[in-house]
């Protein structure tokens, strides 16, 4: 009895070292924040600069989208989320810290048309790479799964859904218009403009890499640094590509201040 009662004490030692080393380096890798504060509604950046800027105790700080799903509206593997009472939504790779990473401790690269998932929904779901997941009438494809420092466990009541940036600006209800822009760079410091340019086009591929549309630019001008080469657009439900090829003789902060958008 007492050489059973040591092996068992001694195996519970070896789980609970393998378990504390594994979350250790879960931590570390994901450069998990000293304080994570979530919130809805409209955000002041620059309030929040301004206030890490006055408190030099914060080190680094970062603002994170997520893009809440309807459950009702969003199928795993063919499961519907209705009964769910987690708080699902979209996100992009963090930029400093916080990051969300695969089984083996890694940055995925999200590609358009694809999702990370979290771990915990794959054994809940029955799910394996190459299912998919549909969000109204939406589908991606699960590329792998998540292992989320935060909200891993199923006690916390939100997970966070890895997508590129691509998706989750297309997926965005509020989205209604995406411009592709080309800009040359440094263009007022050094006398560059489009004239100097040839063979500058712009393509849209599905997910397997076939090419759904392509706009060609004909018209070059020697005062032109930035060009709105075409757009995206919703009409009726559906997306819509338009070739736009407007010129002007602005930079890049120049040409999104006519969209009303700041370059920070």
């Amino acid at each position: 009895f007492m050489t059973v009662s040591a092996m068992m004490l001694g195996l519970t030692a070896l789980l609970f070292s393998g378990l504390l080393g594994s979350v250790n380096a879960l931590m570390e890798q994901a450069q998990v924040p000293d304080l994570l504060q979530m919130h809805t509604g409209a955000l002041e950046e620059s309030q929040i600069s301004r206030f890490a800027g006055e408190h030099p105790e914060i080190d680094q700080w970062q603002i994170c989208r997520f893009l809440n799903l309807d459950n009702s509206q969003v199928a795993l593997g063919g499961h519907s989320l209705l009964d769910s009472t987690q708080d699902n939504g979209l996100c992009v790779q963090s930029e400093h810290f916080d990051y969300l990473l695969d089984m083996d401790n890694n940055r995925p690269h999200v590609l358009p048309g694809q999702v990370y998932v979290p771990v915990c929904y794959r054994a809940r779901y029955y799910l394996n790479i190459g299912d998919t997941m549909q969000i109204g009438g939406e589908r991606l494809t699960i590329a792998g799964f998540l292992r989320d420092s935060q909200m891993n466990s199923m006690m916390a009541s939100s997970k966070r859904f890895l997508v590129s940036q691509w998706d989750y600006e297309r997926l965005n209800p509020q989205v209604k218009k995406i411009v592709f822009v080309l800009t040359i760079n440094d263009a007022l410091a050094n006398r560059l403009h489009f004239g100097m340019l040839k063979d500058a086009y712009v393509r849209i591929l599905d997910q397997t890499g076939h090419e759904l549309v392509s706009f060609l630019m004909t018209d070059y001008y020697n005062n032109v640094i930035s060009m709105m080469i075409g757009e995206l657009y919703q009409h009726n439900g559906a997306w819509k590509f338009n070739a736009v090829g407007n010129g002007v003789a602005k930079d890049l902060a120049g040409l999104c201040a006519l969209y009303g958008v700041q370059v920070l």
